[in-house]
């Protein structure tokens, strides 16, 4: 019987030393977080360009739904949302969420923020389009769709359609207008200065779970390398889109932690269809066989990520893709193509057609500068002359508004709703198609997508999609663009997602 006490006395305090650890790690932290980001966000205004992901990825801003780092569509400022019809659904706002300056988060205010950005955010078009949204109740609205559509949690989830006060931003774009943000993160912008740093202190009044950390700096340091030192000296605790390279002397240090969690993007080479050159298939086609992407993945990416064969084979919910378009490296084939096309190669020299150097500049940005360089080589061997332009985006978005370009990298996200996220890439008016790719059948099988009811048949069609898009090439397929997260060991709570943006910031977050 005393054995059995003094066992039971050793569980006893173990157990409450268990407790009071917990307990402690649960008290909000004194010790600010500092992270380092490539850039800041966009503009102050959520319907501002590629704002809403910053918001959202910083604890500023949330949506109706949201994704969870299993994939699962989950409400976040929606208590509910539920299918009462095919083609309706119902949203139960969740009472007693308040935006930052006190005002009410009800049925208005939430139409109003959603009619907001379909007024203003452009890069929301091919979501937002397809619903639409009326009052029904002062905590109910309705949402409506043309056809049944099974994707509307996904849309709801997107990551440009996060609720703000639409009355304090005003009808028009306010880009810097610190006063004007009227969000409902868990956190709340105190000051920001462009291009520089941006202070966030908790919200005192944030409707759900509270976060450990009571202040977050956020510092923009433009170089990977840099960040990368910053952290390893102590002088950041979080360390965002780190490249390759930097991340190869971060992994050996015993006090740094890397993410590597693959992300849900296709980094892809957009092609000016306008072009004389690019308007012909079999060279896009040439271009496409030419490229060894597990050499790019491996020379460029130092290994950190995998091939992409079409646009769609990076998302997770469709590995049949994998098995579509691009699936190796065939040179022969590329140089069989360019011949037939009437370019031709002299003495291992550039290809040219009627006199005209098969030549072409390829823009790149960010960390896509070793990805291009690769490219450019890869190219070289078939008697193609690719220029490469490392610039800002802000220039590669300005020369694509006024068609002087011909090829630009980036990567937008595959995950969520499948139909829209290719409308949006290759449909004639779609946000992402730069090129202005518009075929006949592409355009027939999306106008088939929209009236179908059955979700096995939209499956079906959407691998159609795929395969008919990639077999068009007006884009090049590369890989998942790495995004890659560093954090000191002694950050605790860092939850990894495969939308590295999404949710940076989480309320178990904190550094010891």
């Amino acid at each position: 019987m005393k054995h059995f006490n003094y066992l039971a006395a050793i569980l006893i305090l173990a157990c409450g030393i268990f407790l009071a650890d917990n307990v402690m790690a649960a008290k909000p932290s004194s010790k600010p977080l500092v992270v380092a980001s490539p850039m800041l966000t966009h503009t102050l205004d959520p319907a501002g360009f590629e704002s809403a992901s910053f918001m959202r990825g910083m604890g500023l801003a949330e949506g109706l739904m949201r994704i969870t780092k299993e994939g699962k569509i989950v409400p976040e400022l929606a208590e509910s949302l539920t299918r009462i019809s095919p083609t309706r659904w119902e949203i139960k706002i969740r009472p007693h969420v308040r935006f930052w300056s006190g005002k009410a988060v009800d049925a208005k205010a939430v139409y109003n923020s959603l009619e907001r950005t379909r007024a203003l955010n452009t890069h929301a078009t091919p979501i937002i389009q397809k619903l639409s949204f009326r009052i029904k109740d002062k905590m109910s609205l309705i949402v409506e769709t043309e056809v049944p559509n099974p994707a509307v949690p996904f849309l709801l989830a997107y990551f440009d359609l996060v609720i703000h006060n639409a009355e304090s931003y005003g009808p028009e774009l306010n880009l810097f207008d610190m006063k004007a943000m009227d969000l409902t993160g868990m956190f709340k912008m105190k000051e920001f200065k462009a291009n520089e740093t941006a202070t966030l202190e908790a919200n005192p009044d944030y409707w759900g779970e509270k976060p450990l950390t009571r202040k977050i700096t956020w510092i923009e340091i433009a170089d990977s390398q840099a960040r990368a030192m910053a952290l390893q000296s102590g002088q950041v605790d979080i360390a965002t889109k780190i490249s390759p390279e930097s991340a190869i002397g971060l992994e050996r240090l015993p006090h740094i932690r890397l993410i590597k969690r693959p992300p849900a993007n296709t980094r892809t080479i957009y092609l000016n269809l306008k072009q004389p050159y690019f308007k012909e298939q079999k060279v896009r086609q040439a271009l496409a066989w030419a490229v060894d992407r597990q050499a790019v993945v491996d020379l460029a990416c130092e290994g950190l990520t995998r091939p992409a064969t079409t646009w769609l084979s990076s998302n997770p919910a469709y590995p049949e893709t994998q098995s579509h378009g691009y699936t190796h490296y065939d040179p022969r084939k590329a140089s069989s193509l360019l011949d037939e096309a009437g370019w031709l190669q002299k003495s291992g020299g550039v290809r040219s057609k009627n006199g005209i150097p098969l030549r072409f500049t390829l823009m790149s940005w960010g960390s896509a500068k070793p990805v291009a360089e690769v490219l450019q080589s890869q190219w070289r061997k078939i008697g193609i002359d690719a220029r490469v332009l490392h610039v800002d985006y802000g220039i590669i978005s300005a020369k694509r508004k006024k068609g002087d370009w011909d090829a630009s990298m980036e990567a937008w996200s595959t995950f969520g709703d499948a139909a829209a996220l290719l409308a949006g890439q290759f449909s004639p008016n779609g946000p992402g198609n730069y090129g202005g790719y518009n075929n006949v059948e592409t355009n027939r099988l999306f106008e088939q997508l929209s009236q179908e009811q059955d979700l096995q048949k939209r499956r079906e069609l959407i691998l159609r999609l795929d395969r008919q898009i990639i077999e068009q090439t007006p884009t090049i397929p590369l890989h998942p663009r790495p995004y890659l997260t560093a954090i000191n060991r002694k950050v605790v709570g860092f939850e990894p997602h495969f939308r590295q943006f999404d949710r940076i910031i989480t309320p178990g977050l904190y550094k010891k």
